[in-house]
């Protein structure tokens, strides 16, 4: 949570103070839904992993995540 609330904190004073990007809108409700969708699934994921904590090791967990990058690839391909 202090991570995520200080990436958003310094994205914002990074747009709107300092203008290092221009600020973008969100454009219609598809855009809107899509985004909506992307932020729970993550939300999910990042509660699964940590429930996963309480019925494996943390190496076997950390072992799988670092299999992340090739199944990234492989269904980019």
């Amino acid at each position: 949570m202090c991570h995520m609330s200080a990436c958003a904190i310094l994205s914002y004073i990074s747009i709107v103070f300092l203008k290092v990007v221009p600020l973008q809108k969100i454009k219609s409700w598809s855009q809107f839904l899509r985004i909506g969708t992307l932020s729970i699934v993550f939300c999910g994921s990042v509660v699964g992993g940590n429930i996963s904590l309480r019925y494996m090791p943390v190496s076997f967990n950390q072992a799988v995540g670092a299999t992340t990058p090739f199944f990234t690839a492989l269904f980019a391909y």
